[in-house]
């Protein structure tokens, strides 16, 4: 029989395949085994015939010995799916061979469903596998492509591309006009000016001398003003003839008031930007938008009522009164604060804090609340809250907190430019009509420029309704510091936990949610800005890091990158011989990572049900707010474990 086999594989090297076939039925027919089913498909494959291969090529695998074995056969699986032009299927035998081995050995096998993926534009497989690849100079321009073309084709995605932009910008100096070309063209399949604006300006840097540049900026000028002929002849949204619309007539007549004190004030707000009013909620609306860089509200730094300008108490009917005091630096803005003021009362948005806002609304609840708190133990803001409820200051946590969910903090300078001048080197305050603004990641920030604050950017699709980004902040922050549960945030903080290395030395994880400052990090880490941490390592050897951020399962590569910077960072004593060293440790690490946080809302979990059982229904909308927290955390790391293929509990 070994001769046999021999004989085969001779005839399979000189590609006399017909010949190994007739060899290997007879073979096949008294004993068949992985080797001579592999060696079936792989002639019948050769000789075109992939229906046959795919039959043997299955056939082999059900014989695998070991996991080399089974991914062979997975890939010559997928590679004869592909020739049949099932790529749903090829897709389905590439992941079941990264299931086994997703390691860098497998890297190519992973590039090639990637761009099976891309063929079928399956923008999910792509999310989830192809960002691995960005760390490997053979793979990285052809994944950073389909990373930019599967996310520049999905909805309400700003951070990813972002994200594949700046990577963009980082590596376009090693490009030649091919490579860049094929990213140029990229702008082609979206609809958003302003990536394809970027594409351009990043391409352009280094290329826009060249005469292949300036004919595709003149073609895609020339598109741009046909989809401008297409948009204007489009069906416009039917928008609300008042600024201000909504059942309360005594609110609606308010912010009417609010919106001419400000702009006797100079402001200035878009013609097509509407306030709803409904059973008490504002939301800010923009219609029939046409440029998402058009300044949509725009408040100077007069309109903005300084904190310090005035004194909070809460009146026997539990509304907020706020008094001026004898000298304000900005007293032009005390109207709008008495207008500000009246607002709230008259949306009861005390009432509402106090049945919301955790440090209230779950005070008869302690350690439940204190476990919380602990999860965030840097934030000074959750510490001056926790001491103020310590101290049974109950009217002075209301207002602070209040307020504090409502804070802008103006720089100095900033303050300056808008004729307000103060002594501190940043001023808290109020932001008069852009407090309507609701919260959403992903959306635009407010921008500081010139002693205004200002927003831009495109109101949804659906809704109309125009967002912000407060801030970075992750569900469980969002809720100790705003009061409600932000379940889109793409990322979470660690809570403080110690992590153990392979040779037994610790790192503290100390549970900050800090950000460092873009100018800060070098280039070719900007996408990382988020999730970089301060490393500091003491004389004792004890390594403390101030902070771990746990994206999404399908920017998992993230954590890594920025797990691999610290070990790099760290390894003062050479413990690390090789890349596969690191990336052990790496693995190591970020199961100790999801381990531990899974373990701290399993404990919050379990205070919870305690809880439960002794609230009442005045304490039903919280205690269902905590639940919410509790099942976005924990299902965001069951999915992240069953990722890395571990069980937590």
């Amino acid at each position: 029989m070994k001769e046999q086999v021999s004989q085969v594989e001779q005839l399979f090297e000189k590609k006399k395949y017909k010949k190994a076939l007739l060899l290997l039925k007879k073979i096949n027919k008294k004993q068949p085994s992985f080797r001579t089913l592999n060696l079936t498909g792989s002639c019948y494959f050769y000789d075109k015939k992939y229906a046959q291969a795919n039959l043997y090529f299955a056939q082999g695998l059900s014989l695998a010995a070991n996991d080399s074995e089974k991914i062979e056969e997975f890939i010559n699986l997928a590679n004869t799916q592909l020739k049949l032009n099932n790529l749903s299927k090829s897709i389905e035998h590439y992941l079941s061979l990264l299931a086994i081995d997703s390691s860098i050995e497998t890297a190519k096998h992973r590039a090639a469903m990637c761009s099976i993926a891309n063929l079928q534009q399956n923008h999910q497989i792509i999310n989830e596998y192809a960002p691995q690849l960005l760390m490997l100079i053979e793979y990285a321009d052809a994944a950073l492509h389909s990373l930019l073309q599967a996310n520049l084709l999905l909805p309400d995605n700003e951070k990813n591309i972002d994200l594949y932009l700046n990577k963009l910008n980082a590596q376009m100096k090693t490009f030649d006009s091919a490579n860049a070309l094929l990213f140029l063209e990229l702008g082609l399949t979206c609809e958003n000016q302003k990536h394809i604006n970027k594409l351009n300006d990043i391409v352009g840097k280094k290329f826009s001398h060249e005469k292949w540049f300036q004919d595709f900026c003149a073609q895609q000028d020339t598109a741009k003003k046909a989809r401008s002929r297409k948009t204007k002849s489009s069906k416009v949204i039917k928008m609300p003839k008042e600024r201000v619309v909504g059942d309360n007539i005594e609110l609606v007549g308010l912010v009417n008031a609010l919106f001419k004190q400000n702009e006797l004030l100079g402001a200035k707000f878009h013609p097509n930007l509407r306030v709803i009013e409904t059973n008490g909620a504002l939301c800010v609306k923009v219609y029939n938008q046409t440029d998402s860089n058009q300044k949509l509200l725009d408040v100077p730094a007069r309109c903005m009522p300084l904190f310090r300008d005035f004194t909070f108490e809460l009146d026997a009917d539990n509304n907020l009164v706020s008094t001026p005091i004898e000298h304000p630096i900005n007293p032009d803005a005390i109207n709008v604060m008495l207008l500000l003021q009246k607002i709230y009362n008259c949306c009861n948005k005390i009432t509402h804090w106090q049945q919301t806002f955790p440090f209230i609304a779950l005070k008869e609840f302690p350690p439940l609340l204190l476990k919380l708190v602990a999860g965030k133990p840097q934030s000074a803001k959750i510490r001056s809250f926790y001491h103020l409820l310590e101290d049974k200051k109950f009217d002075e946590l209301t207002i602070k907190s209040f307020l504090g969910s409502r804070e802008c903090n103006y720089k100095q300078e900033e303050l300056k430019k808008g004729g307000i001048v103060s002594t501190q080197p940043s001023e808290s305050g109020l932001l008069s009509v852009i407090d309507f603004l609701n919260h959403k990641i992903g959306s635009r920030k407010y921008t500081y420029h010139n002693g205004s604050v200002f927003v831009s950017g495109l109101a949804c699709q659906t809704t109309q309704e125009l967002f912000v980004e407060y801030n970075h902040y992750d569900p469980l922050l969002t809720y100790l510091v705003y009061g409600f549960v932000d379940l889109d945030s793409p990322y979470i903080f660690s809570v403080p936990i110690d992590l153990t290395l392979f040779n037994g030395d610790k790192i503290e994880v100390s549970g900050n949610t800090a950000i460092i400052k873009d100018d800060m990090v070098p280039d070719n880490l900007k996408h990382l800005r988020i999730y970089l941490p301060e490393v500091c390592t003491q004389s004792d050897g004890l390594v403390k890091v101030d902070k771990v951020v746990i994206p999404n399962t399908n920017e998992s590569h993230l954590l890594r990158e920025v797990l691999t910077i610290m070990l790099n960072t760290i390894n003062t004593q050479g413990i690390y011989a090789n890349e596969q060293a690191v990336a052990q440790e790496v693995l190591r690490l970020e199961i100790q990572i999801i381990a531990k946080n899974m373990a701290y809302w399993q404990e919050v979990q379990a205070l919870f049900d305690a809880a439960k059982l002794e609230g009442t229904a005045k304490h039903s909308s919280a205690l269902q707010d905590v639940q919410q927290l509790i099942e976005f955390f924990k299902s965001h790391y069951q999915k992240y474990s069953a990722k890395l293929g571990i069980t937590l509990f």
